[in-house]
């Protein structure tokens, strides 16, 4: 199928990505990184500006700011892990 109007199928494309489930251990996967665009928190919908640290699920354009509950999880997993290897 050819698409004439390039207009149309980027607004199909984004919808689609927008519908984006989060399923299964997701969690696991989400990585710290520093923000290169302008976006918004999947949870809080703060804006996320460019430079701001930030937890995205690789794959996908699903990222959280430091305002969300998954940011939140995130330190206190590091904390846990900080604390397992000091005991070692």
């Amino acid at each position: 199928m050819k698409y004439t109007n390039s207009r149309n199928r980027g607004v199909w494309a984004y919808e689609n990505r927008r519908q984006e489930e989060l399923t299964g251990d997701y969690e696991g996967r989400l990585t710290e990184i520093i923000a290169k665009f302008r976006s918004r928190c999947r949870e809080t919908n703060r804006v996320i500006e460019v430079g701001q640290r930030i937890l995205w699920l690789p794959g996908t354009s699903v990222v959280f700011c430091k305002h969300s509950t998954h940011w939140e999880r995130m330190q206190a997993r590091k904390k846990s892990l900080r604390e397992l290897k000091r005991q070692s």
